[in-house]
């Protein structure tokens, strides 16, 4: 790993990864047990079944809204970038 923990959340084969920003994507999580529970930074993790229906329903440009339950949800647009990798 880097020093400064810069790929501490690099992982090979995540799949069904559709970006929604250049740095957060909803994807499937095959290393999760409990969904619906705060654990990631950014990222909206879902089951393999639910991300790849997901995948194959969504079409690009779509809209993406992510709900966040305490409230914290950034208003700033500064805060978010272009989207897509």
């Amino acid at each position: 790993f880097e020093a400064d923990r810069s790929d501490f959340y690099y992982l090979e084969d995540v799949p069904w990864t559709m970006y929604f920003d250049q740095a957060r994507a909803l994807h499937g999580a095959y290393w999760r047990a409990w969904y619906g529970f705060p654990g990631t930074h950014g990222c909206v993790n879902l089951s393999i079944g639910d991300s790849a229906w997901l995948f194959q329903w969504a079409k690009e440009g779509d809209w993406v809204y992510v709900w966040d339950p305490s409230g914290q949800t950034p208003t700033d647009p500064s805060l978010y970038t272009q989207g897509g990798a």
